[in-house]
């Protein structure tokens, strides 16, 4: 089976479909994932077949998440902004679509939805966290009061808001596929009135499955695969902070990017380092000058790495 996957997003969000990809491909299917330009190598060595997507992971994070006060207006604006950034978005979707049996996409690569329609071809979507409408919390809006329908209303909401976004590009996009108008009020979650396959890819210790969810929804547990690898300078000193540490804690934000990640670090970290003396700390992150004004004894409980292999030490933690 020809099968075409849409990781378009950060590391962390292109990784695990870098995972499927190399699976599926060693059950003999043939494996296309689109996505930046900045991942193409990595699709490569994997022996899976690059299609590229306009942008980079470090604009579409900060903008849509890292330094976005995640109101409306600015949710809206930045997915408008994105796609009217890269005109050629459409011939590259349409590219990466034809031919293809199969469709997958993660959560920015929903337009894939309108060329699927438009081919007839079979769609998957994959998220690292739920999407779909449950009362037990909403997990892309905070205020959302859990277990009320409150919560259930507020992913409505948000499927509105990244409509509102889009509609323009896709309406577009759909007048050159020869499709009907999307409007605000239309759902990614089915197609022509049957409910599309929803894969989950984290563990339900994490969030247990709603059972009001249908069959079509699954929760698979991590994707991950053992082959992945990429180098890492600390393994020596990640190994003897581990031999002389019980107590610890790991703390990391992944490729969020904000403007005073430096001032997030240095609460967090603090707030642990006050909230019990025998944890200590492995923390991820790029700027730790604050570092420079704590105590000696402090800096021996606090580990600062670039990059950890989760598939390697998690279990320590």
């Amino acid at each position: 089976m020809k099968i075409t996957a849409f990781a378009i997003g950060s590391y962390g969000d292109f990784l695990p479909i870098l995972s499927l990809g190399k699976e599926l491909k060693s059950r003999g299917h043939q494996v296309t994932i689109a996505t930046f330009e900045e991942f193409k190598s990595v699709c490569e060595d994997s022996d899976l077949i690059f299609k590229k997507i306009s942008g980079n992971s470090k604009e579409l994070v900060s903008l849509l998440l890292g330094n976005s006060k995640n109101t409306r207006s600015e949710g809206i604006g930045g997915i408008a902004f994105l796609l009217n950034k890269y005109p050629e978005l459409f011939m590259q979707f349409n590219s990466a679509c034809i031919g293809s049996e199969l469709i997958i996409y993660t959560l920015f690569g929903a337009l894939s939805y309108h060329f699927a329609e438009k081919y007839k071809i079979p769609l998957v979507r994959s998220f690292v966290f739920p999407f779909d409408p449950t009362t037990k919390f909403c997990s892309l809006v905070n205020k959302a009061k859990r277990n009320s329908i409150s919560s259930y209303i507020w992913y409505y909401k948000c499927y509105i808001f990244f409509n509102m976004g889009s509609l323009s590009i896709v309406n577009e996009w759909r007048k050159k596929l020869g499709l009907s108008k999307w409007n605000i009020f239309r759902s990614y979650r089915n197609m022509n009135r049957k409910k599309i396959i929803t894969l989950y890819q984290y563990d339900t210790i994490l969030a247990e499955r709603d059972k009001n969810w249908s069959e079509h929804i699954f929760i698979t547990g991590v994707w991950r695969n053992l082959s992945l690898n990429r180098t890492n300078n600390d393994k020596e000193k990640i190994d003897d902070f581990f031999k002389r540490n019980k107590n610890i804690v790991y703390v990391g934000f992944g490729s969020m990017v904000y403007d005073d990640m430096k001032k997030l670090f240095e609460m967090v970290l603090c707030s642990i380092l006050e909230l019990d003396k025998d944890i200590s700390v492995v923390i991820s992150g790029s700027d730790f000058s604050f570092m420079d004004t704590m105590n000696d004894e402090d800096k021996f409980r606090v580990l600062l790495v670039d990059y950890i292999d989760f598939n390697q030490y998690m279990h320590k933690f």
